[in-house]
């Protein structure tokens, strides 16, 4: 295979994931997550049974920080190798379908946060 064929190949992939009726519905779904992540965070503010758990977890998140066990190396090092396992195991057409879903929907989460941010400036 030469670098035209493989660019031309990625090129067509990627037009048909975007181009899907599924985008749509990713996007959708996206967009409706806003509005139950936004109750969550008031649920959580609200929410005094839990913060000592809470707490707990940001002390504990800020030593791994700390630490170095979460920096960008070990990061990248992981997502490699999920991608890696992902890719082995999954036909293309699955890997299109899960690109696709999870590429739209935050497509569609960015866009209601981008709306929601311009209503409440205006506001």
């Amino acid at each position: 295979m030469t670098i035209s064929s493989d660019a031309d190949t990625i090129a067509n992939r990627i037009a048909d994931m975007i181009l899907s009726p599924e985008t749509i519905e990713g996007m959708i779904n996206g967009a409706l997550t806003v509005p139950l992540d936004l109750g969550y965070l008031a649920v959580g503010y609200f929410n005094t049974d839990s913060r000592f758990s809470h707490q707990t977890m940001r002390i504990r998140m800020a030593e791994v920080i700390h630490n170095d066990i979460l920096s960008y190396d070990h990061i990248t090092h992981a997502a490699n190798i999920v991608f890696n396992e992902f890719n082995k195991r999954l036909t293309t057409s699955q890997q299109d379908n899960i690109y696709r879903h999870a590429a739209s929907s935050v497509t569609g989460r960015i866009s209601a946060t981008q709306l929601l941010s311009v209503i409440g400036a205006a506001v």
